[in-house]
């Protein structure tokens, strides 16, 4: 590799702080974008954007899932 060059990523993670979900991206895919939930399948996405979406869309679940579980509810 040329001197001064940066080697490419092979993999970049972005990690949603205080739950377990990420967002990776995968260098040379046609959908480069991951998204990841603890205790689900991951779905892969063409758009950031949209992995973003989800991403805030599943911490709000977990949110409410945590609420319930300290309330004591299971509904």
């Amino acid at each position: 590799m040329p001197e001064g060059w940066i080697p490419k990523a092979e993999d970049l993670t972005l990690c949603l702080s205080g739950y377990p979900i990420r967002i990776r991206l995968h260098i040379g895919r046609p959908r480069p974008y991951t998204l990841e939930v603890d205790g689900t399948a991951p779905r892969a996405y063409s758009s950031l954007a949209l992995a973003r979406h989800d991403a805030l869309c599943s911490a709000a679940e977990w949110d409410a899932m945590m609420e319930r579980a300290l309330s004591g509810s299971t509904a």
